[in-house]
């Protein structure tokens, strides 16, 4: 068999960004080359906005591209949702009006097929009933990149840990209080993984142990980063060992000395090639009110 079926294509060219899109375009003959001009000139990469009234009864959406507000019509082929964010109540306008019921059975469906490399935000309160609606449907839709949300909804927690898992997802932001202790043991994964790129974690019942923030050296240290291509990796959390294991870390490319920046705040920094990794430390009982310590390791091309 000498052709690609053309139903593979616009499978493939689905899941592509406009920039690849472009690509292939130019170096694709023949009807794929077609399929993927088609694609382009007809891709809609879409936000979805969404927020429940206060009962958790109806559900009201906002569906936007290139900033102007359309039609919760979508097109299984060529539309993408990108941006999916949880508003509180009230805080939307032009706004399409489901009940939950019908949310549920007829919206959330055609939503789950459309999700591509989406960024996914619920850091609202009183959302609770959205918010369960929405884990318990993309749970098991790893086509997540980026994640942001707090300790709300009954379904939040395997949600996080199944998308933590993923292979997938690469920012991922734990807010507020209140989460499982037990989600810990996914942060090492996580940050092993080959697309990780960020984990925060404000939450201060939860700990970052040594080996996650050992794997987040090694990850930026050793793992293959496009030397013409400028990025950074990011590690946010309170630790659960001491400031002083950090030292253990490359030592060969640390530099000498701490940072003292007032506050209760201490400076490092690693260095290898073009690669520097800055470490700020916040010790317990520091002048910012904090009685826990907080690290901040964001490592980035120079």
């Amino acid at each position: 068999m000498n052709r690609v079926p053309l139903l593979f294509c616009s499978s493939v060219y689905h899941l592509l960004e406009e920039k690849d899109l472009k690509s292939m375009t130019r170096l694709s003959t023949g009807s794929c080359s077609v399929d993927a001009t088609s694609t382009l000139k007809k891709r809609r990469d879409l936000e979805v906005l969404l927020c429940q009234d206060e009962e958790g009864s109806d559900v009201s959406i906002c569906v936007t591209h290139r900033h102007a507000t359309v039609r919760p019509v979508f097109d299984l082929q060529f539309d993408r949702i990108t941006k999916m964010e949880i508003y509180m109540p009230g805080f939307l306008r032009d706004v399409t009006q489901f009940s939950m019921e019908r949310f549920r059975s007829d919206v959330l469906p055609v939503l789950r097929k459309i999700v591509v490399n989406c960024s996914f935000s619920c850091t609202s309160y009183n959302s609770d009933v959205l918010a369960n609606a929405l884990y318990e449907a993309f749970r098991d839709v790893y086509s997540f990149s980026k994640i942001e949300i707090r300790n709300s909804g009954e379904q939040r927690y395997e949600f996080m840990k199944t998308q933590l898992q993923s292979g997938v997802l690469r920012y991922a932001h734990i807010c507020g209080a209140g989460w499982p202790r037990t989600l810990e043991k996914y942060f090492f994964p996580f940050v092993k993984s080959p697309m990780f790129k960020s984990l925060n974690v404000n939450d201060p019942g939860l700990q970052v142990n040594f080996d996650t923030v050992s794997a987040f050296f090694d990850g930026f240290f050793n793992r293959g980063i496009k030397e013409d291509c400028p990025t950074y990796l990011i590690l946010s959390g309170t630790p659960s060992f001491p400031f002083e294991d950090l030292f253990k870390l490359y030592s060969e490319f640390a530099e000498e000395g701490l940072h003292a920046m007032g506050m209760g705040m201490l400076k490092k920094r690693w260095r290898r090639g073009n690669r520097q990794l800055e470490l700020h430390y916040v010790l317990p009982q520091n002048l910012l009110g904090s009685t826990t310590p907080f690290l901040h390791c964001n490592g980035t091309l120079c």
